[in-house]
């Protein structure tokens, strides 16, 4: 909850800085976390079809990270080959899951079943962790702007009024930082 408040001063905060006549190149220094998508393994499926945790655990390591095969010799050099699903045959997860896998069951004409990932497996959605930086064990979000055509001092003086306007919860607290608190030091003693 503190976290979503904070995003959300953030942002106000950010356009604020940006409407201050000579901020350019605003930026924050939070950073959402991505979409994930896991596959969790459905052991009863799995199992009725006759497929085996460690032949999904393995051609998923194998689509990604590769496994080697084989070596080649060439004179007194080898050199790893190495089994790997193309990139770009793994950019969506309907491309990872609807690759099939060899079951212990046979056909009618003694062929191995070929069942799909996405028949014995679930996928689960979630997002990565969000990266937040911390001061004094604080979560704090960073907004910096390069400034263009004004003074330090003037753009202070601006900022410091339109931010006098924005109402922070209990708790919060605006902190200037860089070239900014320098000058505040120096002036204020």
């Amino acid at each position: 909850e503190s976290l979503n408040t904070l995003v959300e001063i953030s942002e106000q905060v950010e356009q604020v800085v940006a409407s201050v006549p000579g901020a350019v190149d605003v930026s924050s220094s939070y950073q959402a976390g991505k979409p994930d998508a896991q596959l969790v393994t459905n052991h009863d499926k799995a199992s009725a079809l006759g497929v085996s945790t460690s032949n999904i655990a393995t051609t998923l390591y194998t689509m990604f990270n590769g496994t080697v095969i084989n070596q080649y010799r060439d004179d007194n050099d080898s050199f790893d080959v190495r089994l790997i699903l193309d990139p770009k045959d793994r950019k969506s997860l309907s491309d990872v899951t609807n690759i099939y896998l060899g079951s212990s069951y046979t056909d009618s004409n003694s062929q191995t079943v070929m069942v799909p990932l996405s028949q014995v497996t679930n996928t689960v959605y979630s997002t990565s962790p969000t990266k937040i930086k911390r001061y004094d064990r604080l979560d704090q979000i960073t907004i910096s702007a390069n400034l263009n055509n004004v003074s330090l001092g003037d753009f202070n003086t601006a900022l410091d009024k339109k931010l006098e306007n924005v109402k922070l919860p209990e708790g919060y607290k605006f902190v200037y930082t860089g070239q900014s608190r320098q000058m505040n030091e120096a002036f204020t003693g």
